[in-house]
């Protein structure tokens, strides 16, 4: 596979089933072998994060008041890898949030 895009997802928690919801989402497409684009984006969600959780992932409560909507970030993440192959170290896991 010389095409594909690679996905890492922090979350809330670690099932959308259980009401979890993704917070930041970066992509990274490779092209034979190259880095050649990235797409990231904090997302704004519904659900409160913990400080702990704040503090590890390096984001702000402020950050996520200003980011935007997740249903619109999800919709640009979608168009972004279209029909190429995804890659993920965990799938289940982020191939859960972006279903």
């Amino acid at each position: 596979m010389k095409n594909f895009v690679v996905t890492d997802f922090k979350t809330t928690g670690p099932s959308p089933a259980q009401g979890d919801r993704p917070f930041e989402v970066a992509l990274v497409r490779v092209e034979a072998g190259k880095l050649i684009d990235r797409c990231e984006s904090l997302l704004k969600i519904d659900r409160p994060i913990s400080r702990d959780l704040l503090r590890i992932s390096g984001v702000s409560e402020a950050e996520l008041r200003q980011a935007p909507p997740a249903a619109k970030v999800m919709h640009v993440v979608a168009d972004w890898i279209g029909q190429t192959p995804l890659v993920a170290h965990k799938w289940g896991f982020d191939g859960a949030f972006l279903k």
